[in-house]
């Protein structure tokens, strides 16, 4: 067995020692992003020795501008899946991103993953993974039904190159994040007679949220009783992540 090497880093070293070679001598000049984003408890710098078990490895995903996927995506993905090595540092390249794979599954071409690397354009993949249309506006009711492990894990993760603008639609996500309320309390105290210690809070961290909303269109959310987000509505990964229910999930808002 290898020495354990963090995903992030192991995916950055394949990316520069064995995936950008093959790019430069058989596509040279082709713009190109590359990055570790999405599924997957590297991204977040979660996993250990004991994540090797599925669905990890020396992998990453590589995105081209629309007109040079339409071209050259299949081509790549072909020259990608017999040119790569089939082991790299000691982990094989050759393993199933679907987890309990021991079945056939039916992946469209975007979804393949060629010894690791799997190709998309950039607006293509985050549309895909979110669920979003990301080329116009996102709208409250999108950002409220998009779970938050979604936006984490897409702007999160590493990206190793970026000539197609990747970086650009991870920022349009960034607001989830931010720091929009005055510091709250942090400290424990006891919960009534009970021996238990929990943070005050009695909606003041959902009322300091809604003073600083500016959107008329979230105003008028606010207006009603509060809800919160899907997360809030359900801890069910079948309906919060499935996209056909998104639709659906919008109407509560």
């Amino acid at each position: 067995m290898p020495d354990f090497i963090p995903g992030l880093d192991l995916s950055r070293l394949y990316y520069k020692q064995a995936v950008r070679p093959v790019i430069e001598e058989h596509f040279p000049g082709i713009p190109h992003s590359a990055a570790l984003v999405g599924a997957g408890s590297e991204v977040l710098g979660f996993d250990s020795e004991m994540s090797i078990d599925h669905c990890w490895g020396p992998r990453l995903q590589l995105f081209l501008h629309e007109s040079d996927y339409h071209k050259c995506s299949e081509p790549l993905r072909d020259t990608l899946s017999t040119t790569l090595p089939t082991t790299f540092l000691g982990y094989s390249t050759e393993f199933s991103l679907v987890p309990g794979d021991h079945a056939p599954v039916e992946l469209r071409a975007d979804e393949r993953s060629c010894r690791g690397v799997q190709v998309f354009t950039a607006s293509g993949y985050a549309s895909k993974y979110l669920s979003l249309d990301v080329s116009g506006e996102i709208t409250p009711a999108d950002w409220l039904t998009c779970p938050q492990q979604l936006l984490k894990s897409f702007t999160v993760g590493k990206i190793y190159h970026d000539e197609v603008g990747l970086q650009p639609i991870r920022d349009r996500f960034a607001y989830y994040s931010l720091r929009i309320t005055p510091p709250r309390p942090t400290k424990a105290d006891h919960f009534f007679d009970r021996p238990f210690r929990v943070i005050h809070l009695h909606g003041g961290l959902a009322n300091a949220i809604c003073e600083r909303i500016e959107d008329p269109r979230v105003q008028e959310l606010v207006a009603r009783r509060i809800i919160g987000n899907i997360d809030q509505i359900s801890d069910s990964t079948d309906l919060v992540s499935d996209a056909a229910r998104r639709h659906a999930l919008r109407q509560l808002y």
